[in-house]
């Protein structure tokens, strides 16, 4: 019985003190292993200068409040759809995240400016 034994006469365990090698509490590291920023079924793709990961369920779409979505239909697209999809959407999200960096930029601007006043 781990580190139990039965009292005498009854069935009542008696717990001993761990012993004095187990006092020392130590960490324990997790096995290395290949990091990895993405799934293996992952692919990153750069069309026109932009780069788009996608996977198997399509590329990631940037909207405009800065959420991200994907295609629901993507795989029922053919491939020539999946190709003219691709490169909108690379344009597309150029263009938002510009749009998104310019306003958080702003943003910070107004921040700063607001606590100097202070």
């Amino acid at each position: 019985m781990n580190g139990e034994t039965l009292q005498q006469g009854t069935d009542a365990p008696v717990v001993e003190p761990p012993s004095p090698q187990y006092k020392k509490e130590e960490t324990l590291a997790l096995p290395v292993t290949a990091s990895t920023d993405h799934d293996s079924s992952e692919h990153i793709i750069t069309v026109g200068g932009e780069s788009i990961r996608m996977d198997k369920l399509g590329p990631i779409i940037l909207n405009t409040d800065g959420t991200m979505s994907r295609i629901t239909n993507w795989p029922e697209l053919t491939e020539n759809e999946q190709k003219t999809t691709l490169r909108l959407i690379s344009k597309r999200n150029k263009q938002r995240r510009e749009v998104l960096l310019a306003q958080a930029k702003a943003d910070e601007q107004q921040t700063v400016e607001g606590n100097q006043e202070l």
